[in-house]
């Protein structure tokens, strides 16, 4: 048996009866994976998030009462320990950047649910990130590249933490990097701290690999060292 597939609840959410009767038995059909709720509704979604406690909670979009990103939010800002993934009908970039925003970890298009399902809850029971190929196809290049600018400007980023990041990206280490601004080692890891918190990066190697993943962009739009 995938030890990553060993008894994980999983709440699905949908108001259309025959799309949820179907994802119920694709779901069904994997071992270890055990469907503790359904809901109608976003309310009921949320209030069986609550009281079943899943792993995992799929989501309709578009649902009565609470939509699924309306979900999404009062999960992100309660810490509930469940991990969402989104369905919806539209390609729509906009709704996309506010998934991202409350912490979605799947973005599935129902035209794709069935090939895409089981791969997106073994992805997102994994801790990775999960988007529909042919989401990604669309917009996902030039979502990156316009949320990265605006990221950069939105959480105001100093001049100087602008500095740091351009020099990381052309490969300078944090004593290379001291002596090219005249600063510290301290002070560069004070700068880099600063800009985790402002980019919402975590873990130990979480700006170096924002970096490497954006070195072209970042090279071109951050000023000159």
């Amino acid at each position: 048996m995938n030890e990553t597939k060993k008894q994980i609840k999983i709440l699905i959410a949908d108001d259309h009866p025959l799309f949820l009767k179907g994802l119920h038995e694709i779901i069904s059909e994997e071992s270890g994976w055990l469907v503790v709720a359904q809901a109608k509704d976003g309310g009921q979604a949320l209030e069986m998030i609550i009281e079943q406690s899943p792993e995992i909670a799929i989501l309709d979009i578009n649902m009565p009462q609470k939509d699924g990103l309306e979900v999404a939010k009062y999960v992100q800002e309660n810490n509930l320990p469940v991990s969402i993934i989104i369905l919806t009908m539209y390609d729509d970039e906009l709704i996309f950047n506010r998934a991202a925003s409350f912490g979605v970890k799947g973005f599935i298009l129902k035209e794709s649910a069935v090939d895409d399902i089981v791969d997106g809850i073994e992805n997102v029971i994994v801790g990775k990130t999960f988007v529909s190929s042919r989401l990604t196809n669309r917009f996902l290049q030039g979502t990156k590249n316009k949320k990265l600018l605006q990221n950069i400007h939105r959480f105001k980023l100093t001049r100087m933490e602008q500095k740091v990041i351009k020099l990381i990206a052309d490969n300078y280490t944090t004593k290379a990097i001291a002596e090219e601004l005249f600063i510290s080692p301290k002070t560069v890891e004070h700068h880099r701290s600063n800009i985790c918190k402002k980019l919402n990066l975590s873990g130990k190697n979480a700006l170096l690999r924002f970096v490497l993943e954006n070195k072209e962009l970042l090279q071109r739009i951050l000023p000159e060292k």
